[in-house]
């Protein structure tokens, strides 16, 4: 009877049975195996009956409770799996329960069984954020802002932490190193998200070290060549300077470059008045990191008698060697002749030779020579080579 218990074993049937009953109830054992949880339990417990009709009965409880599945080893989590196979699974189980089995014949019980087990084996498992496909975009469009993110960093990570404060060089070098090469594919977006923003704003956030020198001040150099330079600009460890005051020594050997507070400083420029009147100079060597060389520069230096200038000057200032008067040898090179100011070379010795870089056009030859003469002050007797 319906909610009645079911009895243990078989019900005694009847000797005459037909042979396609006589058969199920042979193999029950085995067809009872072969069913998965919870239906096994159920017709392990049930009896066997004959019906009218010679039809065969299997006596349970009524019901299918699903509850009872779910407390059974190895029972199935809902968050394991995706919505729309849980949802499916759910309802199978819904109508099982609902299902009166007493009466119900051997295919019957079998359609209800097979119904559970495609249920079951349709079951999803989630991947990763399955189910959640705002989230993925979410996830992807924030790994492609990190990868963005750290090409931008990437120049100031390889040059190093020389230019920066260490405390906010340590909290940039923790962010980039927390994203760069590393594998991100666990992370959620709000993770993610916070990755990304450290990595942005400790990069914002380096703060470039106070510069040992300034641009506009003067100072002299570490190796003490007794020359006074004065700073035209800096980026990071290296800066550009000017000579503003010589030494006063026989050879007036421009550096390349000079050290100041450990900075490593072009040379690029001689100031106005840097050589002026120096009486032991004898002889000047412009390198080619010299681009100008000031008014009155290496004027008076009555002792000079040789001048050599870079290739890379491109203007002589005004009375730049006014009144060096035993200077006789004036040498050009490169390929691009400089702009000469007024006086450039006035009282220099009258035959002086000039020597100009080999290659110059000689309409261009012809127009600084004239030049020399007319604005630069040197004499026509002065020979040009």
């Amino acid at each position: 009877m319906a909610g009645a218990p079911a009895p243990k074993g078989h019900m005694p049937l009847p000797k005459a049975i037909p042979e396609d009953v006589q058969l199920i109830v042979d193999r029950w054992a085995s067809i009872v195996g072969q069913t998965s949880m919870p239906m096994k339990q159920y017709l392990k417990n049930a009896g066997l009956s004959l019906g009218g009709d010679n039809q065969l009965l299997v006596i349970v409880e009524d019901g299918l409770a699903s509850d009872y599945f779910l407390r059974q080893e190895g029972h199935k989590e809902q968050g394991n799996y995706t919505d729309e196979s849980w949802t499916a699974f759910q309802k199978a189980l819904s109508d099982a329960a609902e299902e009166k089995l007493s009466g119900k014949n051997s295919k019957e019980l079998q359609a209800i069984l097979d119904r559970l087990k495609a249920a079951e084996e349709a079951l999803t498992e989630k991947k990763p954020d399955d189910g959640n496909e705002e989230e993925q975009q979410k996830c992807e469009q924030l790994k492609g802002e990190i990868a963005s993110a750290v090409n931008s960093a990437k120049a100031a990570f390889a040059a190093g932490s020389a230019n920066y404060t260490p405390e906010s060089w340590s909290v940039f070098e923790a962010a980039y190193k927390a994203v760069n090469g590393v594998d991100l594919s666990g992370k959620n977006s709000a993770e993610l998200d916070a990755l990304l923003k450290a990595l942005q704003a400790a990069y914002a956030g380096l703060k470039p070290k106070e510069p040992a020198i300034k641009p506009g001040a003067s100072y002299p150099s570490d190796n003490k060549d007794q020359n006074t330079y004065q700073v035209v600009s800096v980026t990071g460890n290296t800066a550009t300077v000017t000579i503003t005051k010589g030494k006063n020594a026989k050879k007036a050997l421009i550096p390349k470059t000079v050290t100041i507070k450990g900075v490593t400083c072009k040379v690029v420029g001689i100031a106005k008045n840097a050589f002026k009147n120096k009486s032991k100079l004898t002889t000047v060597v412009i390198h080619e990191n010299i681009t100008s060389i000031g008014d009155n520069a290496f004027s008076g230096c009555k002792k000079v008698t040789s001048v050599t200038i870079g290739k890379n000057v491109k203007t002589i200032g005004k009375k730049a060697f006014y009144n060096c008067k035993k200077l006789n040898k004036i040498l050009f090179k490169g390929k691009k002749l400089p702009t000469v100011k007024k006086g450039a070379f006035q009282k220099v010795k009258a035959n002086a030779t000039v020597t100009l870089p080999k290659g110059i056009k000689k309409k261009q030859r012809t127009a600084f020579v004239k030049k020399l003469r007319s604005v630069g002050g040197l004499s026509k007797k002065a020979k040009i080579k």
